[in-house]
């Protein structure tokens, strides 16, 4: 049986390239620069080579020559690339004039060097309408990058995904581009792809995976613990105990009382299953969804865990790596490289591999169907004149 073999770019931990695995693709390669995410990546796909530049062994894209990637020309299938996002965030500030906008180019770059039959790029939906300069008449990125595409031989076609679509616990869209050969499939059917993505089913809860770990709890003051805290807190036994200091953060939004904001008055800034305020942390409900896991949770964990012991003592922590990373749609044994933060930056940055697995899964249809015969010319019996 034919093994198909693709290319990750801007790798990070790895989604896409658990997602491209799991549907039968085998990553010979990989391309990412920080190092906590490298070492996770060769951590689960130690086979999977990084593509950097020779001389000094330097993975940043742009100083890896042409080259490294030309190595692959004509053995590639798909090419995906999960190309920088913050500039088209709309959880940061959207930046026309952010250089990481202009990775898209680097994308092309590879895609041009070796030739796959079938690429697959992934971003925040913020790219849909992201304009590429200040100007009423500036183009769109996403114009700018299916013109890049179509010099290049390449037809493209985006939809917006929803994670929770494919199984996995968190509502996170995405834009998904997939691109073709146009010289290999000039009869690709962009209605019938996206119509023909087929999802797992229904996925785990967060209540299958968030533990009862007292690691970072703090003690919640009686007066700020939200009314309906019992119905979404985790029952703890009574000898339990805090491990470890608290975050800053949830320290400071259990400790808050008394608050206004937008003209209200909140007696607590903690809230169950929503935020209240842009200003609250919320305690998350184990039976729904996770909202959006982004890569500064670290920093700003606005999601909690809420514990209760029978005597009615709440606490509330972060979620732990482990279960944000299965909040992601990774796997319990998927191993993270790096301290705390460095790995909460990788499952916040990672691609859903569910997600990816389901485009590649479509991919891979193509891939094996049987190229069709080329017609036979029919010789037209000679007709002799007769005299």
């Amino acid at each position: 049986m034919t093994t198909h073999k693709a290319i990750s770019l801007f790798s990070g931990c790895g989604g896409d390239t658990l997602g491209l695995e799991r549907a039968g693709f085998k990553v010979v390669a990989f391309n990412e620069f920080k190092k906590p995410a490298i070492d996770t990546h060769t951590l689960n796909f130690p086979d999977s080579v990084l593509l950097a530049n020779p001389k000094g062994n330097v993975s940043d894209i742009t100083k890896v020559p042409d080259s490294v990637f030309e190595a692959h020309r004509g053995t590639i299938d798909i090419v995906f690339a999960g190309f920088p996002c913050q500039g088209f965030s709309s959880a940061g500030k959207r930046k026309a004039a952010d250089p990481r906008n202009q990775m898209y180019q680097q994308f092309v770059r590879v895609v041009k060097a070796t030739k796959p039959k079938f690429f697959i790029g992934e971003n925040v939906t913020g790219l849909v309408s992201m304009k590429s300069g200040p100007k009423e008449d500036d183009p769109l990125v996403l114009t700018l990058i299916k013109k890049a595409f179509a010099d290049i031989g390449y037809d493209l076609t985006y939809q917006v995904l929803e994670a929770t679509d494919f199984g996995v616990p968190q509502k996170r869209k995405r834009i998904v581009l997939v691109g073709w050969d146009k010289s290999k499939f000039p009869n690709f059917s962009t209605e019938s792809f996206w119509a023909g993505l087929s999802s797992p089913g229904q996925g785990p809860k967060l209540r299958d995976f968030v533990t009862t770990s007292m690691e970072g709890a703090f003690e919640v003051p009686a007066a700020n613990v939200p009314v309906n805290f019992p119905n979404y807190a985790l029952s703890i036994p009574q000898d339990a105990q805090p491990e470890g200091a608290p975050h800053p953060y949830v320290k400071l939004k259990a400790s808050a009382s008394d608050e206004t904001y937008g003209g209200k008055d909140f007696d607590s800034l903690l809230s169950c299953a929503k935020r209240d305020s842009p200003v609250h942390s919320e305690i998350v409900d184990l039976d729904a969804p996770s909202k959006t896991i982004i890569c500064t949770y670290d920093h700003q964990p606005r999601l909690l865990v809420g514990l209760r012991k029978p005597d009615g003592t709440a606490y509330v922590r972060t979620l732990l790596p482990d279960e944000l990373k299965q909040i992601q749609g990774f796997p319990a044994d998927f191993k993270l490289s790096g301290n705390k933060k460095d790995q909460v930056v990788q499952v916040g940055n990672a691609v859903p591999p569910p997600m990816i697995q389901a485009v590649a899964n479509q991919l891979k249809t193509l891939l094996d169907e049987p190229a069709p015969k080329p017609k036979r010319k029919v010789r037209k019996p000679v007709v002799k004149e007769m005299v």
